[in-house]
């Protein structure tokens, strides 16, 4: 089983194509977003999002969607399951497609930093917040956003830095931001379930990670797992959350997709293995 995870910039003039695309009701809602850097985010995500679906052999005439209780769309109608979720931010968009479960993906800019700084009390856990305490303690509190010296983040293994090396906490509030909300999209939350509920360890390599603490709307402790990882790259950060009932992890397939005026260009493929939790 394997999970694909699709990455894009926002182009700065969108291809025609892009909008063609979209259904009635996308085109539709693209065209009632007022700022035009809106606008082209989610065209240029749910563009994506068809591309994902054409990879995932869904027909066009069989995407139906419907939304959640809490707003989380998905498909109605197909014959084998296919879980999907879409983010976007004002320079990058992000989709994931799954057939092994539901699915969550977030996607945050470097300079989202600056947000976060000074709202921990808001988001965070109060075993989190002295986890941060803790880092700024022990070393200086920086992060420049620049990626790792060892090569294309996304060729190497996460793109996140050594195994064993705690982030800086400004880079700590960034890996805990887009792994919560990867968490809380893929259990089809969404605003309804608090940030500060969810309590995660500190990121310290490339890999899985399992939540230290989740609340009960994730469902029973012990009745499915909620495996994440993370990804930096390029000036921004990608978290990646599944519904897992347990045994190997599905492999991960990471590609890059272009934007052009002649059509998608998608880029060599990264497979990430499947592991055990």
């Amino acid at each position: 089983m394997q999970v694909d995870l699709y990455v894009a910039a926002v182009p700065a003039d969108i291809p025609a194509w892009v909008m063609q695309r979209l259904d009635a009701s996308e085109q539709a809602r693209a065209l009632r977003l007022v700022q035009a850097v809106d606008r082209r985010a989610y065209v240029t995500a749910h563009g994506l999002l068809h591309l994902a679906l054409d990879r995932a052999a869904i027909a066009p005439d069989k995407r139906r969607f419907e939304t959640g209780a809490f707003g989380k769309p998905h498909l109605v109608g197909v014959d084998c399951p296919v879980h999907f979720n879409l983010s976007h931010c004002r320079a990058w968009v992000a989709v994931a497609v799954s057939r092994c479960g539901e699915v969550g993906v977030d996607i945050e800019t470097d300079d989202r930093v600056w947000m976060l700084a000074g709202m921990d009390d808001a988001w965070l856990s109060s075993s989190e917040c002295d986890d941060l305490d803790e880092s700024v303690s022990s070393g200086p509190e920086c992060y420049s956003g620049e990626t790792p010296a060892h090569g294309r983040p996304e060729e190497a293994a996460g793109g996140i830095g050594s195994p064993g090396a705690v982030l800086p906490a400004a880079a700590q509030r960034l890996a805990w931001w887009v792994a919560k909300e990867a968490l809380v999209k893929a259990a089809g939350l969404g605003l309804h379930q608090p940030l500060s509920d969810l309590t995660l360890p500190q990121v310290t390599g490339p890999g899985w990670y399992q939540a230290t603490q989740l609340p009960l709307a994730f469902g029973p402790p012990g009745s499915a797992a909620w495996p994440w990882r993370l990804w930096h790259s390029d000036n921004f950060w990608l978290g990646l959350a599944l519904k897992h009932g347990g045994g190997a992890l599905p492999g991960v397939r990471l590609q890059r997709v272009a934007f052009t005026p002649d059509g998608p260009h998608f880029s060599p493929a990264m497979v990430l293995p499947e592991t055990a939790l």
